[in-house]
């Protein structure tokens, strides 16, 4: 949802408006521009036309009314032409001082007093034509005059130019409305789409790109609307799983927790065990048999991989473990026995594992153990009287290894106040919070340090320190 959301801040009431807004004001400003240029431009080009005489092509003039006129007569028309007209107001004197140096200026015949015939002034509106001329001086003189008339009338239109683009300007902001309308609607469906609302439809009525748009985002809507509610189900299930699966998950951990016995004394040995449980079903596996007479039997390992599959196979390990070890409790032969077990459990059905294993013998009344390493993490001995650690080393290949691979042992001779520390990889490969491994120089540091604790306490120290 947050992409459409970030996506509909933009599409914001007042930023619409004020785009619409921004492009009528650039249209009123261009329409003035042009108003004015027209103003202020097209007097000098109407003073050029005039001056030129281009304007006085083919006109038609009519014959009604006859006058003698002289060069005085036609600057008196002039002034009062000027004078009488008020929509020549606007003209600045500087512009009708112009007009009458050009009549000053024209090349008039003096002699016009003698060569003057039917010089015809005809009015027809606002216009003063002056035709029929049989000199050349009186000929030229009429072009001015017929120009001016042009002039006159181009610019008595003025305001009606000006006007006209008032109107449009009036034209578009009652247009806006209803341009604005549709695109409103959709700014307000798009914000409630935003706001997770997938029941309102998105309605609009046009039949133009907006009205595109806007069926577009109701389609949209629609199938959103589907799969949310399609994932809303799927979530729902997964749910009841993900409940069910903990369930199991926690009684697996539970039962799993069980094989490893917190505190023990037996004879002269105290055996202490901790389990910290991942977020994953582990295949970590700790039992410990009293044979009686002062010996003892035990198993401590790890299957590999994680689930309810590895808890179950670390639960045949102690299966076979339990059956074998009164049988014959010598450690080498339990180790070859759960051995070829996993490996003929693995070719007829299929249950392909393996697993690392300690696998020792105590005698109390010795202080001694025989112990067999099947690929497992090296345990370590604290020797009190040299106030060392020992590590003790070891070569055998894993559990389901082969059918019929022969596993050595080792003897180890306790003393007075010694401990021996057993361990998985879990705790060696468990990561903190910067990613750092817990590794066995910190474990066996931790050993060193805390060697006059009791081994539960010793336990609990090492349990609060792994994963900082």
């Amino acid at each position: 949802m947050r992409p459409f959301k970030e996506y509909t801040k933009h599409v914001t009431k007042p930023g619409l408006r004020r785009s619409l807004l921004e492009v009528f004001f650039l249209f009123f400003i261009v329409i003035v521009l042009s108003a004015a240029f027209f103003y202020i431009v097209g007097e000098e080009l109407m003073l050029q036309k005039f001056r030129s005489g281009d304007l006085f092509e083919d006109i038609p003039v009519p014959t009604d009314r006859i006058y003698r006129v002289t060069d005085s007569a036609i600057e008196l028309a002039v002034d009062e032409l000027v004078k009488e007209d008020e929509s020549l107001e606007w003209l600045s004197d500087d512009v009708k001082e112009k007009y009458r140096k050009y009549f000053d200026k024209s090349e008039l015949d003096r002699n016009i007093f003698e060569h003057y015939e039917n010089i015809l002034k005809l009015d027809e509106g606002d216009t003063v034509y002056i035709a029929r001329v049989t000199s050349d001086t009186q000929r030229d003189l009429s072009k001015p005059n017929v120009s001016f008339g042009r002039f006159y009338n181009a610019f008595s239109n003025q305001p009606i130019m000006l006007l006209i683009p008032l109107l449009l300007v009036v034209l578009a902001l009652l247009m806006a409305p209803r341009i604005l309308k549709p695109i409103k609607k959709l700014t307000v469906s798009a914000e409630q789409l935003s706001r997770g609302d997938w029941d309102t439809s998105i309605s609009v009525i046009e039949v133009d790109e907006i009205g595109i748009l806007a069926n577009t985002l109701e389609i949209m809507r629609t199938n959103l609307k589907e799969k949310i509610f399609e994932l809303q189900n799927t979530a729902h299930e997964l749910a009841i799983e993900l409940d069910e699966k903990n369930v199991i998950l926690e009684k697996a951990q539970s039962l799993q927790e069980s094989f490893f016995p917190k505190h023990k004394e037996v004879g002269n040995f105290v055996l202490a065990s901790g389990f910290m449980p991942s977020e994953h079903l582990g295949g970590d596996f700790f039992d410990i048999q009293d044979l009686g007479g002062g010996k003892l039997i035990f198993i401590f390992g790890d299957v590999e991989g994680h689930g309810l599959v590895a808890s179950f196979n670390a639960r045949s390990i102690l299966t076979i473990f339990r059956l074998r070890c009164r049988e014959n409790p010598d450690p080498v032969y339990l180790a070859e026995e759960i051995s070829g077990m996993i490996y003929r459990g693995r070719e007829i059905k299929s249950r392909q594992f393996s697993a690392t294993a300690l696998i020792g013998l105590i005698d109390q009344n010795t202080y001694n153990m025989t112990l067999v390493n099947a690929g497992h993490p090296n345990p370590v001995i604290w020797r009190n009287a040299e106030k060392k650690i020992e590590e003790i080393t070891m070569g055998n290949p894993l559990l389901g290894f082969q059918d019929d691979y022969e596993y050595s042992s080792t003897n180890i001779e306790f003393r007075d106040d010694d401990k021996i520390l057993l361990y998985t990889d879990g705790v060696i490969w468990c990561e903190d919070s910067h990613g750092n491994y817990f590794g066995q120089e910190k474990l066996f540091e931790l050993v060193s340090i805390n060697f006059d604790l009791p081994v539960e306490q010793m336990i609990t120290v090492i349990e609060k320190n792994i994963g900082k």
